[in-house]
């Protein structure tokens, strides 16, 4: 789902004004220490898998849920990686919608699952060292 239920009823309220949201993104890496990227259907940009929380949810069960629900994988937290946030985590959506995000990162060990794009919010999955991520 592009948009998820919660964020598309503050959307109700606020129009397209800038809303602050927290989200957490998984790092996995594979046998080669490749890290695991996602390219998003809406704009076609890569990034590692992630998310915005919904209401009581914790950070853990949230990356856990949106790496199985972008990817097909599914992980166990290894540990936070850090929290980021501040203007470039800023981001601007096609249809004019503003948000920004403070993300907590977590690195994610796979536990089983079949590593398939979900066909909604992605479309392709690919593991990427340092020379192609550049």
């Amino acid at each position: 789902m592009a948009i998820s239920p919660y964020v598309a009823e503050l959307r109700r309220h606020v129009g397209s004004s800038l809303l602050h949201l927290p989200s957490v993104m998984g790092v996995i890496y594979d046998a080669q220490s490749r890290v695991l990227l996602v390219r998003q259907t809406a704009d076609g940009l890569w990034s590692t898998p992630g998310g915005v929380l919904e209401p009581d949810e914790t950070p853990a069960s949230a990356v856990v849920r949106e790496v199985q629900e972008e990817t097909g994988l599914v992980v166990s937290v290894v540990r936070l990686l850090g929290v980021f946030g501040g203007p470039s985590f800023v981001v601007q959506y096609p249809n004019g919608d503003r948000s920004q995000y403070l993300s907590a990162i977590f690195e994610c060990a796979v536990q089983g699952g079949s590593l398939v794009p979900d066909g909604d919010e992605t479309d392709q999955l690919t593991f990427a060292g340092p020379n192609e991520i550049a």
